[in-house]
């Protein structure tokens, strides 16, 4: 559901003697989420930074959802900057996996890699 929807149950409001009671309204309101960013209809975003040798070579990482459970995304190959894994096929977060590359290497460092 949404940020603002409304849910209506009708005839539940507070009863009284000689009237119909009327509908409770509860109106949603959407709180900010400290991992989860953003929201995309049902899907949940959140952004997660890999340091150079996990961009690399791999990482294994453990997230946990708004319900409490608990997912691992993993990798064991380099994986592309800005590019977006799902967490688990029964829920709808997405990561964004980014990136942090140094600027410039010392010599001994760039003949390492080369």
């Amino acid at each position: 559901m949404r940020d603002g929807e409304q849910i209506v149950f009708k005839g539940e409001s507070e009863q009284s003697p000689d009237t119909s009671p009327g509908d409770l309204i509860v109106q949603l309101k959407q709180v900010p989420h400290s991992f989860f960013h953003t929201r995309k209809g049902s899907d949940l975003y959140a952004d997660f930074q890999l340091n150079l040798k996990e961009g690399l070579l791999g990482y294994n990482k453990k997230i946990s959802h708004l319900d409490g459970r608990e997912f691992f995304i993993d990798s064991d190959k380099p994986t592309q900057p800005f590019s977006v894994r799902k967490v688990a096929k029964e829920v709808n977060a997405f990561i964004n996996l980014k990136g942090n590359a140094p600027t410039w290497l010392f010599i001994t460092k760039r003949k390492l890699i080369c």
